[in-house]
């Protein structure tokens, strides 16, 4: 297969990377905080406390691939669009 045909499944692969890399982690850190909570005598506080864990670890990896995510469409030669209003100058 040529390079160009695996392109729409790498995007495809990486997609769904990125959405359970964003969901999954405070959904998570919440079950774990719920079962603690059940399973001790805390209170609501683990559950919050890991929720924000969850959703700190989200915001990290969603920074990570969209770094990623920019650098890679440099490297191929795209350009991002231009922002409306925007003109573009050949010269």
């Amino acid at each position: 297969m040529r390079q160009n045909d695996l392109r729409p499944w790498r995007n495809l692969v990486f997609l769904t990377e990125f959405g359970l890399s964003v969901v999954l982690p405070p959904v998570l850190c919440t079950l774990a905080g719920v079962w603690i909570q059940s399973k001790t005598a805390a209170g609501v506080w683990v559950v919050l406390v890991l929720l924000a864990v969850g959703l700190i670890s989200a915001g990290c990896n969603f920074y990570r691939y969209m770094a990623l995510f920019v650098k890679k469409s440099r490297s191929d030669g795209d350009t991002p669009p231009s922002a409306p209003g925007e003109e573009k100058h050949d010269l």
